[in-house]
């Protein structure tokens, strides 16, 4: 029966490579929540330059500027906070993907391996199986003369 002399190295690179993978898909969803909220503050700087541009039409005091002045400052700065932290996930995301792939290279190698050894394992059986043949042919053989 056959049996792979590293298959606890390769079951813990199937665990890794597992566990590699979960956490890089935690940092895309982390990504892609920030990704969302930014668009949120986007969309409502819009609208308030919308506002805005209605609200300029009559007549606008200085007080109601200055809180739309504030306000859009606020959120550019908030968007530019937003844009921080994409860089920081975006790094955090990259070095997860190569971490993912140098594991899923190693756990392939030792597949390799396994594949290997198991084709030299069904070659010797059959030769083996080959042999006990040949020999019980001229033991038969032997017997009838």
């Amino acid at each position: 029966m056959f049996k792979f002399k590293f298959q606890k190295a390769l079951d813990y690179k199937l665990e890794e490579e597992h566990q590699a993978k979960d956490i890089y898909f935690r940092i895309q969803e982390k990504k892609n929540k920030k990704l969302k909220e930014k668009e949120i503050l986007i969309n409502r700087k819009a609208e308030l330059h919308q506002e805005f541009k209605a609200y300029k039409v009559g007549n606008i005091d200085i007080n109601s500027l200055k809180n739309y002045n504030n306000f859009i400052l606020k959120i550019n700065n908030e968007i530019e906070e937003f844009n921080k932290e994409l860089n920081i996930i975006e790094k955090n995301l990259e070095k997860a993907r190569e971490e993912f792939f140098e594991i899923r290279k190693e756990r392939k190698i030792f597949e390799k391996l396994k594949e290997k050894q198991l084709e030299e394992y069904k070659k010797n059986m059959q030769k083996k199986e080959d042999k006990l043949i040949d020999e019980l042919s001229n033991n038969l053989y032997n017997r009838r003369n």
